[in-house]
């Protein structure tokens, strides 16, 4: 992929790192690990750019890593900034909601948080991780009409596997089984490993396996 062949199509240079960047990071481990690390682009991006989408798509995309990484510390430096350089802007409160359940363990004010970026836009993820609040506070009647509302959304959600099964568990315990067990078959067939990678989801599915006993 050279840039001169996509010259019609993008209207700089900087759009054109952005999206192979963005491409690599997000959709090809292999291409990501060769590729000349994303994140340095997304830096100089934010670094140079005026261009205000560029600059927040960046910034979104390294708070995924650090995500990814499980580096909370560093994710709610990166929220924070974003949420006071761009306060209209949902994506830095769900971050920080984020952080909050993984590192103050304070579910109302993560709950608080995701509320905020809701408002400002309704995303699939918004709402997964809200419905993951709602859960630690333990209103699972709650935890899975947001759930479901993610997935109307879109079905990225099951990806997300604390809140996913966060929500099976959830319609376990208002006795939706068969919700319960449409929830853990879809995020199996969205992530083959779950099974072999997460005691959470083998206890899931003995606890279903002794309700058809």
């Amino acid at each position: 992929m050279k840039w001169k062949n996509l010259k019609s199509v993008c209207l700089s240079r900087d759009e054109y790192d952005f999206f192979l960047a963005n491409f690599y990071f997000l959709y090809s481990k292999e291409d990501y690990e060769k590729y000349d690390k994303p994140e340095k682009i997304f830096k100089k991006i934010i670094k140079k750019n005026k261009d205000e989408w560029l600059v927040q798509q960046s910034e979104k995309n390294l708070m995924a890593m650090d995500f990814k990484k499980d580096q909370f510390k560093s994710l709610q430096e990166k929220a924070c900034r974003a949420v006071k350089a761009y306060p209209q802007w949902y994506c830095g409160y769900a971050f920080l909601g984020i952080c909050e359940i993984h590192l103050g363990k304070n579910y109302s004010k993560a709950k608080e948080y995701f509320e905020k970026s809701i408002i400002l836009e309704e995303t699939a993820q918004g709402r997964c991780w809200q419905a993951y609040a709602e859960y630690l506070l333990k209103d699972y009647k709650k935890c899975l009409a947001l759930y479901e509302r993610a997935m109307e959304l879109d079905m990225v959600v099951l990806f997300f596997a604390e809140p996913t099964m966060a929500a099976a568990h959830s319609a376990m315990i208002l006795g939706k089984w068969n919700a319960a067990r449409w929830i853990l078959d879809a995020q199996k067939s969205a992530n083959k490993d779950i099974e072999n990678c997460s005691e959470d989801y083998k206890e899931l599915r003995r606890m279903l396996e002794q309700h058809d006993v």
